[in-house]
């Protein structure tokens, strides 16, 4: 009940602080700024761009394999190419046709599109190729970037915490826990329940914003609130040490290095390196958001994932906890 109490008021107090409805509101709003965007990003099939009634038969021969859009005019032919996305055009010429290129896109869409027209143009005929599809249509980039910002969920809440406790310090409140018939366990959990909230809550409807309603919500909620947990006992520790908010919010950033790290590594090192952040609960909690968000993980794997970000943070916490009890007693 005293638990619930400490909960309950720190509740209260955020409801009326803009700064905590700003952490609670920011990684929704990024969230549906990664669903908008992220079509224009994603590494799309080619799609090739012809004038519309300029070669009939070559137009219907090409879309037996990719995509084709067709515009009104050769200046509109040029503004397509020159979007933000990989997208190549056909120019008819005296000589033949010309392929038309932005200049950056990648070299397997300039051989395609002309491989393409050397087949058009040499009458290669044949079957066209059948596509399956086993439904996961986000692309990598979105789920990337996804994933991050669920880690980016779960530092601030640890921000949360530490901003609660700065304000039970600035209340000169903090200081009654010394004399208060509460244990120091009852305090440190009913401080994190604002966070672990906070997690659950955001984490959520920044994954059904960012347009991963079909994923295994439960599955989600889980490997968030694990994650938390680090964010939580460094959290309450910055908080503790800290006499402002600015203080605890600078020193909260540090916590993204240690969470920006393994995320890097994951992403664009070789197998044969990621042992070298497996100390992080960061790393295991990202592999398994970003399974989750693939829906390519199961109970087995989230399971030992989940155990080793709890472990991994029993550790840490273990170590923080004689410096917590030191700063409320």
């Amino acid at each position: 009940m005293k638990t619930l109490t400490i909960f309950l008021r720190d509740l209260k107090v955020s409801l009326r602080e803009f700064i905590t409805f700003w952490i609670m509101a920011a990684p929704i709003l990024l969230a549906l700024l990664v669903r908008f965007v992220s079509p224009g990003l994603s590494d799309t099939p080619l799609t090739l761009v012809v004038v519309e009634g300029e070669n009939p038969q070559q137009a219907a021969y090409i879309e037996q394999f990719v995509a084709v859009e067709a515009v009104s005019s050769e200046a509109a032919l040029k503004e397509r190419v020159l979007a933000r996305d990989d997208v190549m055009g056909l120019l008819s010429q005296d000589d033949g046709y010309a392929i038309a290129a932005q200049g950056n896109e990648p070299e397997y869409l300039i051989t395609a599109s002309k491989t393409l027209l050397a087949y058009w143009q040499e009458g290669v005929t044949g079957t066209p190729p059948i596509f399956h599809s086993f439904g996961r249509t986000a692309p990598p980039l979105k789920i990337t970037l996804t994933t991050s910002l669920l880690v980016l969920v779960t530092i601030l809440s640890g921000m949360l915490i530490s901003i609660n406790i700065v304000d039970e310090k600035a209340d000169k409140t903090l200081k009654a826990i010394r004399v208060a018939p509460v244990s120091i366990g009852s305090f440190v959990v009913g401080k994190s329940l604002m966070g672990a909230l906070n997690s659950m809550v955001c984490g959520l409807l920044c994954v059904l914003a960012a347009g991963f309603a079909g994923v295994n919500l439960v599955q989600a909620l889980l490997v968030v609130l694990c994650a938390s947990f680090l964010s939580f006992a460094v959290g309450f520790l910055i908080g503790l040490t800290s006499e402002d908010f600015i203080s605890a919010a600078g020193s909260m950033k540090l916590l993204m290095i240690p969470a920006l790290a393994p995320i890097l590594v994951y992403e664009l090192a070789g197998d044969r390196w990621q042992f070298l952040v497996w100390w992080s609960p960061f790393y295991w909690a990202y592999d398994a958001m970003k399974g989750v968000l693939t829906q390519t993980v199961g109970w087995p794997r989230l399971g030992f994932d989940a155990a080793v970000v709890i472990a991994i943070t029993l550790v840490l916490y273990l170590l923080l906890y004689p410096k917590i009890r030191k700063e409320l007693t």
